[in-house]
């Protein structure tokens, strides 16, 4: 909390007006828009990888933040005070950081992939900046930011190779999305069907299961959509792009 109470002190009406910004690059919705963009526009092959480590990092993301159940760093410490218009997006239990890890998976992933020295330093820098406002603005500590990169990043690095095989070896794709379906559906039998303690928030318990069924819906349908692309839509992204973006 040292950091946290560090970090409350530098706040300026600019500043917050700043990180409220920059924090919303770490968005679920941002992350869907970049990886349908890369998908339809760039390449299906990294937008599977996108989405991939997007969806498995979801589901490792809300079971740890729904079985340790660690509290926001206000509810806490009762006196931090957070910048305010941060609180409506600050949902759930506080670690990981969802935001740190989305950002990670989508701007990190971009970075990987991209052979564009500029791009790659742009995506750098939105991650760490991310990863600053979301302690800037009061929603996390440095631990629930640490451990959403390192999921983040972890995905990142691993998936990489295996889609970097894929347009070889198709399968790949298949095995991945299907492990990720699997992961998606224990973690909803799990938050569905656990005892959970009377004391839970309800709040953060209907949040866990809300996203616990958005990934068993996403990752299934990457499974059947894929080989239903490749038999029957098979549209190329290296087309003129004015159509389709």
């Amino acid at each position: 909390m040292s950091f946290l109470y560090f970090l409350e002190g530098l706040r300026t009406p600019v500043l917050n007006g700043f990180f409220s910004a920059i924090t919303a690059l770490g968005g679920e919705s941002v992350f869907i828009v970049l990886a349908i963009i890369v998908y339809w526009c760039v390449s299906k092959r990294d937008g599977h990888y996108l989405i991939a480590a997007g969806v498995g990092g979801t589901v490792v993301n809300q079971f740890l933040k729904i079985t340790c159940q660690v509290p926001r760093p206000w509810v806490r410490d009762p006196d931090f005070t957070i910048v305010e218009s941060a609180r409506e997006g600050a949902t759930g239990y506080s670690f990981p950081s969802g935001h740190s890890q989305n950002t990670a998976v989508s701007f990190g992933g971009i970075a990987r992939f991209t052979k564009k020295t500029w791009l790659r330093w742009v995506c750098i820098v939105i991650v760490a900046l991310v990863a600053l406002s979301r302690m800037y603005l009061g929603v996390h500590t440095p631990a629930d930011v640490g451990v959403g990169l390192a999921i983040g990043l972890a995905l990142v690095f691993g998936l990489y190779p295996l889609f970097q095989r894929s347009e070889e070896k198709p399968r790949i794709t298949l095995i991945v999305f299907g492990v990720v379906s699997a992961l998606a559906l224990g973690a909803a039998l799990f938050v569905e069907f656990y005892a959970w303690p009377a004391d839970i928030d309800s709040d953060n318990l209907a949040e866990a299961l809300e996203n616990s069924y958005t990934m068993l819906g996403c990752a299934p349908g990457v499974l059947v959509g894929c080989p239903l692309e490749r038999k029957y839509i098979k549209f190329d992204t290296k087309a003129p792009a004015g159509p389709r973006c």
